[in-house]
């Protein structure tokens, strides 16, 4: 059976992560590499996630530089294209 992606499950190709911390960082992620290995972390080591470290949640992109780890995970957004936030166009 061939299976067809409806026209709404086409337009999700991207996902936006906002922080919540005063730098407001917020990074596009690819759909593909999302569902393929990122992680919404809350615990580490058997304990939550440090202060320090993004508590309550922070998002591991692995293979990705570090800023797109954002820290204090405060909302997630599907979208169909890269947001270009500040924190990923160029001045």
């Amino acid at each position: 059976m061939l299976m067809r992606e409806s026209r709404r499950e086409a337009e999700r190709k991207w996902v936006l992560a906002e922080g919540g911390d005063a730098s407001r960082n917020a990074r596009s992620i690819p759909m593909e590499k999302v569902m393929d290995d990122v992680l919404v972390a809350y615990g580490q080591n058997g304990e939550a996630v440090r202060p320090e470290q993004g508590y309550p949640i922070r998002l591991i992109v692995p293979g990705w530089e570090g800023n797109i780890n954002v820290k204090w995970l405060q909302r997630l957004h599907v979208l169909d294209q890269p947001a270009m936030t500040r924190d990923e166009s160029a001045d």
